[in-house]
């Protein structure tokens, strides 16, 4: 079953065994109402995609994510956390962006991973994104920006990494306490 979708309006917890591989024929795992996903260690999403949908959002915990041609996480509506998920290309080259966040959506990652992906996130106009204690490895962005808020405090960037922040002018928020081995901006400016 693809889908994380309940009839409860308060968020319910769902586990996701040791070694269960998620492997959804139509490449989506749609979370439309209030979840807690707690993946055991083993437990993966392997080349698709979660989508995350729901004024209440929700919470997932754990969960290893691949993904090559299309994103590993879009959140479309609701406000989100992911923690503690791993997040990375399922090939040995570098995959699309890893995270999308769109127009009024919100996502906090807490302690997750990003790796072998062109940005790990991007970030719409009227969006939010905060991350917290997260690594971002071998990516060309660490997060674009089309607008926004934006918060990074307490995150690791490695190289090979181009440029950590690519903002809009019309993007808000702040970066703190960050570990980067790159250029901090790129082409676009700073916000304001």
């Amino acid at each position: 079953d693809a889908s994380c979708d309940m009839s409860a309006t308060r968020p319910r917890v769902r586990r996701a065994a040791v070694g269960t591989k998620l492997r959804p024929h139509d490449s989506q795992l749609v979370c439309a109402r209030a979840v807690h996903l707690v993946a055991d260690a083993g437990a993966a999403l392997c080349d698709g995609t979660l989508h995350l949908h729901g004024g209440e959002g929700g919470l997932v915990e754990g969960l290893a994510i691949s993904h090559f041609r299309d994103e590993a996480v879009v959140v479309h509506t609701g406000t989100w956390t992911l923690r503690g998920c791993s997040i990375a290309s399922s090939r040995k080259s570098r995959a699309v962006t890893a995270v999308t966040v769109r127009p009024g959506a919100a996502l906090r990652l807490e302690s997750c991973s990003v790796r072998n992906a062109l940005s790990a996130a991007m970030l719409h106009d009227g969006a939010e994104l905060r991350a917290v204690e997260c690594v971002f490895d071998n990516t060309r962005s660490g997060v674009i920006s089309r607008g926004g808020h934006l918060e990074l405090e307490r995150c690791r960037v490695e190289a090979p990494c181009d440029v950590v922040l690519k903002l809009n002018p019309r993007t808000t928020g702040h970066a703190t306490a960050n570990r980067v081995k790159c250029s901090l901006f790129g082409g676009w400016q700073r916000p304001v």
